[in-house]
């Protein structure tokens, strides 16, 4: 499939998910819509209606790989990528730049990056973070205002994370990965109420400056739901990044202009912090069923991968101590409910004391079961709140490879709202104010018998609320993926009214019985896009069968060859 073929099948994609709901495609050639057909067209730019899940992108199967994301488009450049031979870290790295240019309220070249990858050649499972580097004279105290200045911008690892997955695991050109996301960039994609309604929100953001207002202003006023957003500015980057390399984004013009824009708005960033930037640890890899390495703990027979550890592999040892599959899922039991959010509280405030001298001790069945009488007896422990902008992904090639995690602005939606070259740019020292647990990941890895079995990844705040629900349903009430994203959910702890959030689909009998426990919810309505977005892969080592998973909460797409 060359690129014209690509946009032609994005486009079709884009016109069915336009009647749908969703209007987000490709425009045409020259920036027109017209190359899509005058029905592709009128659809995408008169038939949008508010976003609601379609049936047919939730859940998929295939036999030769796997794609989902939060966005289709995203898919299908995964898929693209897939098809021509690409492994499953190419069509993870061709969908992210994808989702750069198509959810920027989410991620951008200016974030970080976290990816996890199982190479079945070896049967190792990799874990790489290219996460963000302070400033060397960046100081030590920012105020409230600091952080809605340059002050608050780090320098970003989504670039040099990338390159390094392409790399270690790449099989395509680098210059083929961006192909996607520069079509998308320069000829426009349609403004859905997703897209629009999350800017609306942080307009006063977007708009600060005259690089923001160029794109989202073009007029005066900001565009909106069925208008054709164009990023030239972000296509222009990009194809810098195509034809330079990665170190465009490092030592090239782009870094020039990055501490120019960045300076001139208060911070203290300079070209040596972007030269000297080296990306975080890529780990030699963990063998599964080997017993070497880092240890790790099982659930209900399943083998937890390392990214999993240690949060998630306390919560499911809680899950076992106490046993919540003969108590009923919690769709139909308060006590259930209550006592999967209060795991989760647990996890969080555990995460706290997490280290390598105690990662022994917290992921052990014995220290679940000391911890278990806290959580069925003691009062509840809420946690406080954060805000921070994610996609995830999860895929799987059709020779067995694996790549699920999340890339990010990791502060809140169009960080500062400066942009530098159509590059959206962090505000990420503004979560200094957060004490973070240690050991979190935004995904889980469960084997059998030394194979992967499941992977489940989630962007947005309440991504570890999302992982661990989703995995529950799976291995402790036996739902299959498709099944468990459609279930009720809770999520974060509400920043401004305090109370954990929770979707009103459970019923008001349960979350009264919940809430006469000492447990404070926030009710939100039902299928509430900040409970995560769930994007998962299993594989059935008997039968070949791979099924995936998008969540109906946003926008996104599974779809298997």
């Amino acid at each position: 499939m060359d690129r014209r073929d690509f946009l032609k099948k994005a486009a079709s994609i884009g016109a069915v998910t336009a009647t749908r709901g969703i209007g987000a495609s490709f425009a045409g050639e020259n920036g027109s819509a017209k190359a899509g057909g005058d029905r592709w067209s009128r659809m995408a730019m008169t038939d949008l209606k508010p976003l609601m899940p379609i049936p047919e992108h939730i859940a998929a199967t295939g036999r030769h790989g796997m794609a989902s994301s939060s966005h289709p488009v995203a898919t299908e450049a995964a898929l693209w990528a897939l098809e021509r031979g690409g492994t499953a870290a190419d069509a993870y790295i061709a969908a992210a730049l994808a989702q750069v240019v198509l959810e920027p309220t989410m991620t951008t070249l200016g974030g970080g990056w976290w990816i996890h990858y199982y190479d079945a050649s070896k049967n190792r499972l990799y874990e790489g973070t290219s996460a963000f580097a302070t400033p060397a004279a960046a100081g030590d105290f920012l105020s409230d205002a600091d952080t809605m200045t340059g002050r608050a911008v780090m320098v970003p690892g989504w670039v040099r994370g990338a390159d390094l997955s392409h790399k270690k695991w790449g099989r395509l050109s680098w210059a083929e990965l961006l192909e996607p996301a520069i079509d998308i960039a320069e000829n426009g994609l349609i403004i859905d109420h997703l897209l629009w309604g999350w800017t609306f929100e942080k307009k006063g953001l977007v708009g600060r400056y005259p690089e923001g207002r160029e794109i989202w202003f073009p007029n005066g006023h900001m565009l909106g739901v069925g208008d054709t957003l164009r990023q030239p500015q972000l296509a222009m980057t990009l194809k810098r990044l195509r034809d330079e390399g990665p170190d465009y984004f490092y030592t090239g013009q782009w870094a020039k202009n990055m501490v120019a824009g960045v300076r001139a708005r208060g911070g203290r960033i300079t070209e040596d912090d972007l030269r000297n930037y080296q990306p975080g640890e890529f780990t030699d890899g963990w063998q599964p069923g080997s017993g070497k390495g880092i240890s790790t703990t099982t659930f209900r027979g399943y083998e937890v991968g390392p990214p999993s550890l240690a949060m998630y592999g306390l919560g499911f040892n809680l899950v076992e101590a106490g046993d919540l599959r003969s108590r009923g899922r919690p769709v139909d039991n308060a006590d259930s409910l209550y006592l999967l959010i209060r795991i989760m509280q647990e996890m969080w405030h555990t995460g706290l004391q997490y280290n390598a001298e105690t990662h022994d001790k917290l992921i052990s069945k014995e220290y679940a079961q000391q911890l278990w009488p806290l959580i069925e007896k003691g009062p509840p422990r809420p946690f406080g709140g954060f805000d921070a902008g994610t996609c995830a992904l999860a895929i799987v090639d059709s020779e067995g490879n694996m790549a699920s995690g999340d890339h990010s602005i990791s502060s809140s939606i169009y960080g500062t709202g400066i942009f530098v070259d159509g590059v959206v740019l962090n505000r990420v020292l503004y979560n200094i104010k957060y004490d973070f647990p240690r050991g979190i990941a935004t995904s889980v890895w469960l084997f059998k018998d030394g194979k992967p079995v499941l992977t489940v990844a989630s962007p947005s705040v309440a991504f570890t609320e999302c992982v661990l629900q989703n995995v529950v349903n799976v291995v402790e009430y036996g739902l299959p993926l498709r099944e468990s994203v459609m279930q009720p959910r809770f999520g974060h702890t509400d920043q401004q009214f305090g109370g954990t959030q929770i979707e009103t689909s459970y019923s008001d009998e349960i979350l009264q019985k919940v809430e006469k426990r000492g447990m404070d919810l926030m009710r939100v309505s039902p299928w509430y896009v900040y409970m995560g977005s769930c994007h998962g892969a299993m594989l059935d080592h008997e039968t070949g069968m791979i099924s995936g998973v998008a969540d109906p909460r946003r926008r996104g797409m599974a779809k298997g060859i």
